[in-house]
């Protein structure tokens, strides 16, 4: 079985998805990493505008291969990803959806420490617009999409051991029960 991470950025999906999936023996994949390494090679794409036609049509590529290879995986996604139908769709049949959640101020604050807009794409916008627009219209979507829900606004060892519970108890009913 996989577990396909979903949520907004800075949620804590590459973060507690590596963590966990090295943790628990399972692979790992990226579809952010993945797609943003086929737009612009060794680069990473960090703004707000990054969900460029190029770089959907990348993510596409990416999220088929991955579910035709992906086995006993934690996958991260963009945070967009699975709101294009055709990448829910191709996860949802490999796996199950596990929404981060997270303090939208906290996450806001570690974002910028990383934002850099980049001129080269004029639609870059403030952090904070973007985190009001992700909360405003796509939390109702992730919530509806997941299976699990975990809230991520403890340190990172909490959020990892919130993570591996519930891999741990979709992989073997029996850890359900302790």
């Amino acid at each position: 079985m996989n577990f396909i991470l979903i949520g907004i950025p800075g949620s804590g999906k590459t973060t507690l998805g590596k963590k966990a999936a090295d943790v628990l023996g399972m692979e790992f994949y990226d579809t952010d990493a993945a797609a943003s390494d086929r737009v612009r090679p060794g680069k990473k794409i960090l703004t707000v505008s990054r969900f460029t036609s190029e770089l959907v049509k990348a993510e596409k590529i990416v999220v088929k291969k991955i579910a035709k290879n992906a086995k006993n995986a934690v996958i991260a996604t963009g945070a967009e990803t699975v709101l294009f139908d055709y990448n829910m769709q191709a996860l949802r049949r490999i796996g199950r959806f596990i929404h981060i959640k997270r303090d939208p101020d906290r996450m806001i604050r570690e974002i910028q420490k990383e934002f850099t807009p980049n001129p080269e794409e004029p639609n870059a916008h403030d952090v904070r617009e973007l985190m009001v627009h992700i909360y405003r219209d796509e939390i109702p979507e992730y919530e509806e999409l997941a299976d699990f829900t975990l809230e991520n606004d403890g340190d990172e060892a909490a959020g990892l051991e919130k993570l591996t519970n519930i891999i741990r108890s979709e992989q073997n009913p029996e850890f359900r029960q302790t």
